[in-house]
This record gives structure tokens, C-alpha cells and sequence, in this order.
């Protein structure tokens, strides 16, 4: 607490004491990372397409693509999957949807 630099008054203060606390031991997220790791995701060997998808929606949730990130995830969906041949019907479909 002595390395937040709070004045008297603000030491005797409950919800700043506990703001400060709560602003120093929260973890940051790093989003460029976090979009590094799902733009790598692939559908491995031992997956299934629902583990895959279910990968997919767990770290997009990391990723704060905003109003991207239905397209974000359709697009890893598209380039993910380990049947090439589907891969390669889905990237001509331009209407297909997450």
C-alpha cells in the first residue's frame, strides 16, 4: 500500500484504498496476444469440429474484436479446420455465416 502514493485522506478512505488495490492486482490482458493465439488456432488431430469451435469461442472472448468478431471467428472457422477440401468449398461460399 505504501507504493500507491495516497494522501492521509485517502488512506482513510475505504473505497479508494480498495480501488487502488483492486487497479493493482488486476490482471491486464494483453490483446495483441491474445488475438496471436487465436489467429494460430487450428483444428487438431484429436478434435472434434465442437472442441474445435468451442477453442474458437474461448479465446475470441480474449480478443475485444468488437462488431468484428462474428466475421473473426467465421474466418478461423474457415482456415482452422483440418479438412482442406471443406475448407476450400467454405472460402467460395461468400454468404456463409458463423
Amino acid at each position: 500500500m505504501s507504493s500507491f502514493s495516497l494522501t492521509n485522506e485517502e488512506v482513510e478512505n475505504y473505497n479508494v484504498v480498495v480501488a487502488r488495490f483492486n487497479a493493482y492486482f488486476n490482471v491486464r490482458t494483453n490483446v495483441i496476444y491474445e488475438r496471436a493465439v487465436f489467429n494460430r488456432l487450428n483444428q487438431n488431430d484429436s478434435d472434434s469440429v465442437d472442441d474445435f469451435i468451442t477453442r474458437l469461442y474461448s479465446q475470441v472472448g480474449k480478443c475485444r474484436y468488437g462488431n468484428l468478431r462474428d466475421e473473426m471467428l467465421r474466418d478461423r472457422i474457415v482456415v482452422g479446420i483440418k479438412d482442406k477440401s471443406l475448407s476450400e468449398k467454405l472460402q467460395l461460399d461468400s454468404e456463409i455465416t458463423p
